[in-house]
């Protein structure tokens, strides 16, 4: 999906592998034209724990740039 994202012209940030609520997922992200970003992932398993990686974060599934 992230190559097809590229391939459409449209900027993306590639978060990669990444755990969140309780998935793991490899995901990317791509802001539509008002500035809304949008998520589009694959789930590679599940988690054990909620948002196992960051048990602090204050938003869940939110990119980190």
């Amino acid at each position: 999906m992230r190559a097809r994202l590229k391939k459409a012209d449209l900027a993306t940030f590639a978060e990669g592998e990444t755990t969140c609520c309780y998935a793991r997922s490899d995901k990317t992200w791509v802001e539509d034209p008002s500035g809304l970003a949008w998520e589009a992932y694959q789930t590679m398993a599940e988690a054990e724990f909620f948002n196992e990686v960051d048990v602090n974060a204050t938003a869940c599934c939110a990119p980190e740039r």
